[in-house]
């Protein structure tokens, strides 16, 4: 059996939710692949973590120029790629929040 290999968060520099970006990836790499890949791009591209007491985390984009480089840019692809995955990762995200009890 192929070892594991080691999953960290591909944007420590953006240290605020390092630590619940590395959890995230941990778990749904164990989960889905395809949904992995579509995380670690988003985060590689500069989305946050945001603590919500609704949902336990919400993802948020950095907008700018050393990250997404627009809204519409973002919100073409969520569309894509994340909606097709929205209910795994709404899952993921509230036992994220069961995981680190955020304080939003």
């Amino acid at each position: 059996m192929p070892a594991t290999p080691t999953i960290r968060d591909p944007r420590p520099d953006l240290k605020a939710d390092s630590e619940a970006w590395t959890i995230l990836l941990r778990t749904v790499f164990h989960r889905n692949r395809d949904l992995y890949g579509v995380l670690d791009a988003m985060r590689c591209e500069g989305t946050l973590l945001k603590a919500n007491p609704r949902w336990g985390y919400t993802l948020e984009p950095l907008i700018n120029r050393d990250h997404w480089p627009s809204k519409s840019v973002y919100d073409d692809f969520k569309k894509t790629w994340v909606v097709p995955y929205q209910g795994t990762l709404i899952a993921l995200l509230k036992e994220l929040g069961t995981v680190l009890s955020p304080s939003a």
